[in-house]
């Protein structure tokens, strides 16, 4: 069953009666439509289409009430959860079929607007990398500058402990605790009227020799990089009738399929 999105979007209200099958119309005390945001439109096209869109929402939340009640037990209820199911999927079809009538004829316009928009955007991102890329430059060599202070200030403060406590010790008196000298291990953040930076130093890395990587690593790259191949290759290999592999556990795991009338 599917749905006439033409007659649909001419609808003044409500929904077509050949919308859904009588087991799915909704009674007075099932749940209300989900609400949708309201969106202010000059032109009315978005809030016409949120109307239209809307009438989707009766349907949903009668098939989620069914779906959650369901208990399929037996012939009968099996059969009517593959009604259920096959009627979901065309109303998901018919949904989609609803929303590409109503964004077609946005798509070209939306599309030329964009690339007007691009010639200027891209060009605006590699201006901000540039920036990006000397203020990253500039904040490092501070961090590094104010952490080579600080180990210089650290190695100064022991030497003079030290000095301090072999002279108390040579007295036979209790030695002095020098105060610790607060060097900042970065630089402040930076405040304008049209922004603010914070500087952090984050760990980076870059893949010298791939051969000396540990294979625990490699072996999850390795997944992540090919699974859909890894999927195609086990799957003809058990389609083909192989039980057993190595590192791999093959099991049969049921699967409904419904074909939409």
């Amino acid at each position: 069953m599917r749905l006439d999105i033409e007659k649909m979007l001419e609808a003044d209200g409500g929904v077509p009666d050949a919308f859904s099958p009588d087991a799915f119309r909704m009674a007075a005390d099932k749940p209300e439509p989900v609400s949708f945001p309201i969106v202010a439109d000059a032109s009315g096209s978005v809030l016409a289409a949120q109307e239209t869109l809307k009438r989707f929402s009766v349907e949903l939340a009668s098939a989620t009430e069914q779906a959650n009640a369901l208990i399929i037990k037996d012939d009968e209820t099996n059969a009517k959860a593959v009604e259920m199911i096959a009627f979901v999927s065309n109303l998901v079809n018919s949904l989609h079929e609803a929303t590409t009538a109503l964004t077609k004829p946005l798509k070209e316009p939306a599309k030329k607007i964009d690339g007007f928009s691009k010639a200027i955007r891209d060009p605006l991102l590699d201006v901000k990398a540039i920036i990006q890329g000397k203020l990253n430059l500039y904040s490092h060599s501070l961090i590094v500058a104010q952490r080579a202070a600080k180990k210089k200030a650290d190695d100064a403060l022991a030497l003079a402990q030290k000095a301090i406590d072999d002279q108390a010790k040579a007295a036979g008196v209790a030695t002095i605790e020098l105060p610790v000298m607060h060097v900042p291990d970065k630089p402040a953040a930076v405040r304008t009227e049209l922004g603010s930076a914070t500087i952090k130093m984050v760990w980076m890395y870059t893949v010298d020799k791939v051969a000396d990587i540990p294979r625990d690593y490699l072996e999850k790259v390795f997944v992540l990089a090919t699974e859909p191949m890894l999927n195609k290759v086990f799957k003809a290999a058990i389609d083909a009738g192989i039980r057993e592999i190595p590192g791999m556990n093959i099991f049969e795991q049921a699967e409904t399929k419904v074909r939409r009338f």
